[in-house]
């Protein structure tokens, strides 16, 4: 709520929420005033009135992109990871492009979490790489080929929101160590979504290794090499609990970040939610750290990423926190 608040500071004002504003608004929310009745009143005020936004940035380039009540609404992936926020700076991921590897048939794993992502980093361009054939069955080795098609491509940003097991994965991590590194990218992964810890298998029977964990995740981060090209990202409700099954961080902790993986829209009927859904969260506000700062190299945005979240918990379920750049 704080954050939809200063967003409207920002809008209407121009300037960073004070304490004491913050704390007026959130108390007629609480009292029962709507958002929608709050983004009115500071619309409206004196301040705003007089208020002349600039509209370019340092760069040149439009610089205010504004949330609509519609995105609020349908979108809640640009509220939840404060995306808004960065668009008022100006900061929107133009110029970067993320490539999405998943299973595009059937118009919805793939497109949803494409569309996730494309609607964080506004301005991204984002290209989808299919490593799932159309009955949704795993292409063999097809993670490395369409891989290196994206570092080839100029993507920066890699989402992947399905998993695989075993063998398969061992066969290719030469090969993602090489193609990560050549190209600069940041390999943003879903943990996967089960609870439970493994106590018998995966890591030795230590009882450390989340479950049915991404074996793309858990290679990446054992591999000095890539881990620190490499995000693993749980997810959580509004209330940063646990959501859906979300694999929990176990030995990925350091690497690991949550963020909220709600999914209502697209024509989707029900609730959609899960790991998928929270990873091109992720994804795409690394496009937008990396339009920010497009010397920073994957590390780089990494760290940043890492060290801004927000800790909700202990490290062993919940990694560094929740995403708050």
């Amino acid at each position: 709520m704080d954050n939809i608040i200063e967003g409207y500071y920002l809008k209407y004002l121009g300037r960073e929420a004070d304490a004491g504003g913050l704390e007026y608004y959130r108390n007629m929310v609480f009292n029962g005033m709507s958002l929608f009745d709050v983004e009115n009143l500071i619309s409206t005020s004196e301040e705003a009135q007089n208020y002349v936004p600039d509209t370019t940035d340092q760069l040149g380039t439009p610089a205010i992109r504004y949330i609509t009540r519609d995105d609020a609404a349908s979108k809640p992936w640009i509220i939840d990871t404060g995306a808004y926020l960065a668009w008022q700076s100006g900061w929107t991921g133009q110029g970067v492009t993320i490539g999405v590897l998943d299973w595009f048939e059937g118009g919805t794993h793939g497109d949803n979490t494409s569309r996730v992502a494309q609607d964080v980093a506004v301005d991204a361009t984002v290209r989808d790489y299919p490593v799932f054939d159309s009955t949704g069955a795993f292409i063999p080795n097809s993670f490395g080929a369409e891989l290196l098609k994206a570092g080839k491509d100029g993507c920066k940003v890699i989402n992947m929101s399905v998993g695989a097991y075993g063998a398969a994965v061992a066969q290719e991590n030469s090969a993602i160590r090489y193609i990560l590194q050549t190209y600069d990218m940041l390999f943003v992964l879903s943990s996967g979504n089960d609870l439970n810890f493994a106590a018998d298998k995966h890591n030795g029977g230590n009882g450390l290794t989340p479950k049915e964990t991404n074996y793309y995740a858990l290679s990446s981060v054992a591999d000095e090499a890539t881990r620190n090209h490499t995000i693993v990202v749980g997810s959580v409700d509004n209330n940063n609990r646990g959501e859906y099954g979300s694999g929990k961080a176990g030995i990925t902790k350091d690497f690991y970040v949550c963020a909220e993986d709600d999914l209502r829209h697209f024509g989707n009927t029900g609730k959609f939610e899960g790991t998928s859904f929270a990873a091109p969260r992720v994804a795409g506000l690394a496009a937008i750290l990396r339009h920010k700062y497009p010397n920073a190299t994957a590390p780089d945005i990494q760290k940043l990423i890492l060290d801004t979240c927000r800790d909700i918990g202990e490290p062993m379920v919940y990694g560094r926190g929740k995403v708050d750049i």
